[in-house]
């Protein structure tokens, strides 16, 4: 285990870490070379979230937590119209329609059946009923799936790669809370019409939350909108930067972006490879440009630049 250099803020990556070393320690395999998979996968400025990401993750659990609240509320209010339909059938002296006693119509939940009678009755439309099954549907996929909601967010790279597949589970859905929210209140608004007397304790327990999460998300969003703004300026200054008078460097010839002779196995620079480091600082590079063209972390370039002040 000696050489290996490990950031002490890893946190969650590291205990992975920890679990794929003592998985190659049992199979046989070379502990070096997963720590060597493992180095790749850090991004070059370092494992901690920047704000942009931190803001769109709080943005997404804000927005989240709403869904999953109003999508379970509707539930509740929905199974609950059905079983005061079923008394007023129970009560009346009138014969129960043959549609409400087959088995197929008993095996479906009490909150779609509820749906159904709605759009029978013409208080909500064919369209709302569906939207309900699909955004339901939708909060009960993400309830066993959370990190499908945040995995394009992470620091490393394994999250950037990630990008480029398919990920399993679904896909974070930014307007479906209101899409939610305006069928809630389409049903909500029949309901009333209905001489049904309903009332769901959770909604009042949940009212100042949710209005103060609701204030949240109006605050973030401008703010996002502003760090994404920022963060597409920056990258473009910097593959201007990258690819200003790159024809000072010989990108064919002994020196070349991330070449392999750059790095021991334990991450450590070769002389060929502080060489290289040092004609990127002469050439006026800042420290992400030559931490993007080396494949190192942007703290190890602050102190290769140190170093190379020193010795001037």
């Amino acid at each position: 285990m000696r050489g290996l250099h490990l950031p002490a803020s890893l946190g969650i990556a590291r205990c992975r870490m920890v679990s794929m070393t003592l998985e190659a320690a049992v199979e046989g395999r070379n502990v070096n070379s997963i720590f060597d998979q493992f180095d790749r996968w850090v991004h070059v400025e370092g494992p901690r979230l920047p704000a942009l990401e931190r803001n769109i993750a709080r943005y997404r659990a804000f927005q989240t937590l709403l869904f999953l609240f109003k999508a379970e509320s509707l539930k509740k209010y929905l199974s609950g119209l059905m079983s005061s339909f079923n008394q007023k059938l129970s009560d009346s002296n009138g014969p129960i329609p043959e549609h409400l006693t087959n088995e197929k119509w008993t095996k479906i939940p009490d909150w779609r059946r509820s749906c159904e009678r709605l759009v029978e009755m013409d208080f909500i439309s064919r369209k709302t009923a569906r939207s309900v099954v699909k955004y339901i549907g939708y909060r009960d996929k993400i309830a066993h799936n959370l990190s499908a909601l945040f995995g394009d967010i992470g620091q490393l790279r394994v999250n950037r790669e990630m990008m480029r597949f398919p990920m399993p589970g679904e896909k974070y859905r930014y307007n479906y809370l209101k899409l939610l929210t305006d069928c809630e209140n389409e049903i909500l608004e029949a309901g009333s019409r209905l001489p049904i007397i309903m009332m769901n304790s959770d909604d009042i327990y949940f009212e100042s939350v949710e209005k103060f999460m609701r204030q949240e998300l109006a605050r973030l969003q401008p703010r996002i909108q502003k760090q994404i703004d920022s963060r597409k300026e920056k990258f473009k200054k910097l593959r201007l930067e990258i690819f200003e008078n790159h024809n000072s460097w010989d990108w064919e010839g002994e020196f070349f972006p991330k070449h392999p002779d750059y790095q021991h196995k334990n991450g450590r620079l070769t002389a060929k490879g502080e060489r290289a480091c040092y004609l990127l600082f002469e050439l006026g590079k800042s420290d992400l440009a030559v931490a993007y063209l080396m494949g190192l972390s942007r703290k190890a370039v602050k102190r290769r630049r140190k170093n190379w002040g020193r010795g001037r």
